[in-house]
């Protein structure tokens, strides 16, 4: 799938890492998909297994096919509610068909938006 980083979120916005391009967008709101115009692919992924959960507790505030800035809300969550029915809140942001080696990491505690978390070398 690739390499990436996980974050255990403080806010219940999840917003765009990159500029980009939305090329998946789940009705269940747990993956969003990003392509930026250097053609690298990001995948959004909000909780683990929350898949499960059929879309309960995520709105889904952008779609595919929409032009996304660093930023941009894309999903609007109630972890509080996930965490209640069991599903751990991790978002991974993950460089799809990247390995390890071919992103620089960022070590950062309370991630922002203005936080660089990782790159591609």
């Amino acid at each position: 799938m690739g390499s990436g980083v996980g974050i255990i979120p403080i806010s219940d916005l999840i917003v765009s890492p990159v500029n980009g391009k939305i090329t998946v967008a789940y009705k269940t709101g747990h993956a969003i998909g990003i392509t930026t115009p250097l053609g690298n692919e990001y995948l959004i992924h909000i909780g683990i297994n929350t898949v499960n959960l059929k879309g309960k507790h995520f709105k889904v505030l952008t779609k595919e096919g929409q032009e996304v800035k660093k930023g941009d809300p894309l999903v609007q969550v109630d972890f509080e509610a996930i965490k209640k029915e069991g599903y751990d809140p991790t978002v991974m942001v993950i460089a799809l068909d990247k390995k390890n080696d071919q992103l620089t990491f960022f070590s950062k505690d309370n991630v922002t938006i203005d936080n660089e978390i990782f790159k591609i070398n």
